[in-house]
């Protein structure tokens, strides 16, 4: 009897906490939209298209990629392996995308990424999701705006940034619905709560603290439940194989990554959390050294 993969298990959480991002998301930068008139059915449906152009462009990315290893493997084979990392990984990238990011963009980068990189050394949802924030940033669709954001001054309180009606990515913007994911997900052994929760905790410190002394009260909020900060921590950081595998050495690298954040968000903002934690992947193995006793 085949026995079950503990890590799918884990990416079965993640699809579960994750859907109810993607409904928010379709509904605030879709649904919501329509209704009020300012975008047709190919707008409301947007939010959809790019998670479909993430999830086609993985899929067709990896297999053509394990094709050409082995070119006698079989394609519905070649289709179904990982095929449930392959949709979390997409779903992670297509979440936070911009509300302008093109589909074409996404979808070709998102191929080619998958065609030539791999997991083992960086986080390649991360590094897949700056080339396209980038390309899309080049031709002046890195934009996070919805249309009823651009066409009015809006002023939001707390509560609005908390459950998601602020600036963000596609379907990321939910700050309550990413906490709740956090902590659904931490009861897995195999989520990597020390690196996400020391990177969390490290920012949250650094982005309230000083604004506090400093009595700019209006600036925290927005700061650290913005800029999809938050989401990425509890997505994208906590990567099985580009992270630590000692649990001081995820802690080392969370508060490495909690550091970089705060610093970078100040000047490049939606682009901090994913340089962010590819700068702290190229730590990855000093920061294990250091706590391995030989």
């Amino acid at each position: 009897m085949k026995r079950e993969n503990p890590i799918s298990k884990l990416y079965l959480r993640y699809s579960v906490v994750l859907l109810p991002l993607i409904i928010f998301g379709i509904y605030k930068n879709g649904i919501s939209l329509y209704m009020k008139g300012y975008v047709g059915i190919i707008g409301a449906l947007k939010p959809l298209i790019i998670v479909l152009m993430c999830v086609s462009g993985t899929f067709l990315g990896t297999m053509l990629r394990a094709k050409k290893k082995d070119k006698s493997r079989n394609l519905g084979r070649l289709l179904t392996k990982n095929w449930l990392q392959n949709l979390i990984e997409s779903m992670i990238m297509a979440l936070a995308m911009p509300i302008g990011a093109s589909p074409i963009i996404v979808f070709v980068i998102v191929l080619a990424g998958n065609f030539l990189l791999n997991n083992a050394k960086f986080n390649k949802v991360a590094l897949i999701y700056l080339i396209i924030l980038v390309f899309n940033d080049l031709v002046g669709c890195a934009i996070f705006e919805n249309a009823y954001e651009l066409d009015n001054t809006l002023n939001y309180n707390g509560i609005d940034l908390l459950v998601g009606f602020g600036l963000g990515g596609m379907c990321s913007t939910s700050s309550l619905l990413v906490g709740i994911a956090l902590l659904i997900l931490s009861f897995d052994k195999f989520y990597k709560r020390e690196i996400v929760l020391s990177a969390i905790i490290t920012f949250l410190v650094l982005g309230t603290v000083p604004a506090m002394i400093n009595s700019e009260y209006a600036e925290i909020l927005p700061l650290v439940l913005g800029f999809n900060i938050m989401y990425f921590f509890t997505f994208c950081l906590p990567d099985f194989y580009s992270t630590p595998y000692t649990v001081k050495g995820q802690i080392l690298s969370g508060i490495f990554t909690g550091v970089l954040a705060y610093f970078l968000a100040g000047a490049l903002s939606y682009y901090a959390a994913p340089l962010s934690i590819l700068m702290a992947n190229l730590f990855k193995g000093i920061f294990d050294r250091i706590f391995i006793v030989k």
